[in-house]
């Protein structure tokens, strides 16, 4: 998922900052507003291949749903759920992307040696 953020352009020292930022930003963007729809059974006829998905939903309610947190941790994570503002989350993720674009080392800027 970070590879879509970030692009495949080659990256050095000034720009790992920047990387770090979208790490962060693209943790609380994927993990508690990207709905995810999970592969529950695949089954073979012949050639066709059939795949029946459940209903998406973010990481954040499936761990939720699992019962696998304590009682602290489900608040905190709630607490932190209800203080995302999904549009400034989006605002500092492209600016992060720019950021991290201006200082990525182009692929044209250096040549290969035979």
């Amino acid at each position: 998922m970070v590879r879509r953020l970030v692009g495949y352009d080659r990256l050095e020292w000034p720009a790992l900052a920047a990387l770090e930022r979208i790490h962060d930003l693209a943790g609380d963007y994927i993990n508690f507003l990207h709905p995810v729809r999970k592969l529950v059974s695949k089954t073979r006829s012949g050639p066709r291949v059939t795949r029946r998905y459940d209903v998406a939903q973010t990481p954040f309610h499936r761990l939720l749903d699992s019962g696998a947190l304590s009682i602290k941790m489900t608040s905190t994570l709630k607490t932190r759920s209800k203080n995302i503002d999904p549009y400034r989350l989006k605002v500092q993720l492209e600016a992060a992307q720019r950021t991290l674009a201006a200082r990525a080392v182009r692929s044209d800027s250096y040549v290969r040696q035979p």
